[in-house]
């Protein structure tokens, strides 16, 4: 029979002595006398006794930081939970169920704790029964780990050795099914372990409880992936679970900072190496809900911290996070490890100290996505600048927050010297970037940017503005004196990337032939630099073509070292002068941008 939630509520609290609750929870009360009771409080450094709780009136308060509440608030302020998370989960330690808008789902949940408990305590028994060489010892020693730190367990080669026990316990094969712990074969309807000959890590939930586990494979002859996680369960759920949560969950609030690594090794190295707030998704990509849990830790002013492999896995892991969970855009960081080494591998090869530096090298989700989109594009010319900035401006436009996103959006005017006022506009008329599009970005090189850009613009640029102008004079006297094709390649930087596909093709071009337009992949402007529109015949006849080749590229450089200079100083003063955030971080930027874009001005 169904009930209301607040007769479920005044249920479960019935069910509760409040002070026996908040002592479980770590709690040292004193006194007692008429169910009064006083203690540290657990919500704030507290030195002097200032937390009382009261039996009678089944609640608490703190008269020095002022939290107050029932048992059910208790529960979600200590274990960070939600309030009907908070209500599930002590119901559920009573053996209550709550049928509230839905029929009973015929779950035993006090029976399915005790039988998780149980297997948990198993795989720790007879891990620790291990001789020192054992292999699934050796996966954690052989990593510089030690097994006091974080409990390992580890499930028997025998494939009814965990179904054996759990029976002599007396538990009935519903209630393992459900727990995931053992699996039942349709031929034959015999029993078997799920997890065999494997090293075992547990799975709980925030209070400690487990809920589920996962092996890691020790022996050739196991066919089965490198790590086996639970299935899903009426207690366990991938998309919310979260290795190590329970012990992260204290010093996560402490220093509202919490580590999201990618693998149980990777959360032993952290705790190793004295950052116990660390966890780590189970089996499944970062999602909406563990982002949610992880905010609730670490407050409003918290750290999100994504520690990826320095590999192509790891890019796609933070793309994955930036895209599937926007909410976090504003509180999440990355530190990402160099390619080849996983944080137990850095940890493991450079010691605790440097390691403890090296994670502390963070910089914003937001920041580290650019960056690695920016790799892919050539940022010296100005068409892969164009390129990069309508990209980038997709990719601030999935951003949740317009705080976080106008800090970005400076960033971006900075890194291709745009306008702010410009990059704005790209991204109100932006479409938000899809995951797929993130991953699948190819590097644009100068070559494959000249297949995109219209030989009519080419032209047209060449006829209006006298950088191009020059250019494409410099070029032309190549093609007409055949002896200065050798001094194009080395010059190809400086020239507009726009060029340097034809130019490649004029240096491998045998000039015994005439020179045929049709012949290049540019054949527009092949011809145009073949024709005497570029000079006149009255000029031709006077051409000194070596002194004017030298005089050409000559004049040429000066005009683009002062256009170059002009623009540096400009957009600099511009984007300084439109930008609200911290000054002197922006001006430390621009200072760098602009002195690494004078440095390139030959």
């Amino acid at each position: 029979m169904s009930v209301d939630l607040k007769t479920a509520v005044a249920q479960v609290k019935a069910s509760y002595v409040i002070s026996d609750y908040i002592k479980q929870s770590g709690v040292k009360l004193t006194g007692g006398s008429g169910g009064k009771w006083k203690g540290l409080c657990p919500f704030h450094s507290d030195s002097n006794p200032s937390f009382t709780v009261s039996d009678q009136f089944q609640n608490y308060r703190c008269f020095s930081c002022g939290a107050s509440g029932d048992l059910i608030r208790f529960a979600m302020n200590s274990h960070h939970l939600e309030f009907m998370e908070a209500l599930k989960q002590l119901a559920e330690d009573k053996g209550i169920s709550l049928q509230l808008e839905k029929k009973d789902d015929g779950v035993d949940y006090r029976s399915l704790r005790e039988c998780l408990r149980e297997t948990a305590n198993f795989f720790a028994k007879n891990y620790i029964q291990l001789p020192q060489d054992h292999r699934a010892r050796l996966q954690v020693t052989d990593r510089g780990l030690s097994e006091k730190k974080m409990i390992y367990g580890y499930a028997p080669e025998k494939r009814t050795a965990l179904y054996d026990h759990l029976k002599a316990k007396g538990f009935h094969e519903d209630v393992m099914l459900q727990a995931g712990v053992v699996s039942k074969w349709e031929e034959s309807g015999k029993f078997s372990d799920f997890w065999s000959g494997r090293l075992m890590f547990f799975i709980t939930d925030i209070s400690g409880k487990p809920i589920g586990f996962s092996g890691r494979k020790l022996f050739d002859e196991d066919k089965r992936g490198k790590f086996v996680n639970s299935q899903a369960g009426p207690l366990f759920d991938k998309s919310s679970a979260l290795f190590n949560i329970q012990n992260a969950k204290a010093a996560a609030a402490s220093v509202e900072e919490i580590f999201i690594a990618e693998g149980q090794f990777d959360v032993a190295a952290f705790i190793e190496a004295g950052l116990p707030q660390v966890v780590a998704s189970s089996g499944t990509a970062f999602t909406q809900q563990q982002g949610g849990i992880l905010q609730r830790l670490v407050g409003d002013k918290g750290r999100l911290v994504f520690a990826f492999d320095g590999d192509a896995a790891g890019v796609k892991a933070a793309l994955s996070v930036f895209k599937n969970v926007p909410s976090i855009h504003s509180s999440s960081w990355v530190v990402s490890f160099p390619e080849g080494l996983d944080p137990c591998d850095f940890r493991l090869k450079n010691g605790n100290d440097a390691f403890k530096e090296h994670v502390a090298k963070q910089v914003p989700l937001v920041e580290f996505v650019l960056d690695v989109t920016k790799e892919n594009y050539d940022m010296t010319s100005p068409l892969g600048k164009a390129s990069y900035l309508e990209y980038a401006a997709r990719v601030l436009k999935t951003i949740a927050s317009n705080t976080v996103r106008e800090e970005f959006i400076r960033k971006v005017a900075l890194d291709t010297f745009s306008e702010v006022s410009v990059v704005k506009e790209q991204v109100n008329s932006a479409e938000p970037i899809e995951l797929s599009t993130i991953e699948s970005q190819e590097i644009h090189t100068s070559e494959t940017a000249l297949e995109v850009e219209d030989s009519v613009d080419l032209l047209e640029k060449i006829k209006t503005d006298e950088a191009y102008k020059l250019a494409a004079r410099f070029i032309a006297l190549a093609v007409r004196e055949n002896e200065l094709v050798q001094y194009l390649p080395k010059n190809k930087a400086k020239l507009p990337s726009e060029f340097a596909t034809t130019i490649d093709e004029l240096v491998n071009y045998d000039f015994a032939k005439p020179i045929i337009p049709e012949a290049f992949s540019e054949s527009q402007l092949v011809g145009y630099l073949s024709s005497s529109r570029l000079f006149t015949l009255s000029h031709m006849e006077k051409f000194d073509f070596r002194e004017q080749f030298e005089y050409i590229f000559k004049r040429y450089m000066e005009l683009v070292r002062e256009r170059n200079n002009s623009s540096v100083y400009g957009r600099v003063h511009s984007i300084l002068s439109d930008s609200k955030g911290n000054q002197i971080e922006l001006l430390e930027k621009a200072l760098e941008s602009e002195a690494n874009m004078l440095e390139g001005i030959v």
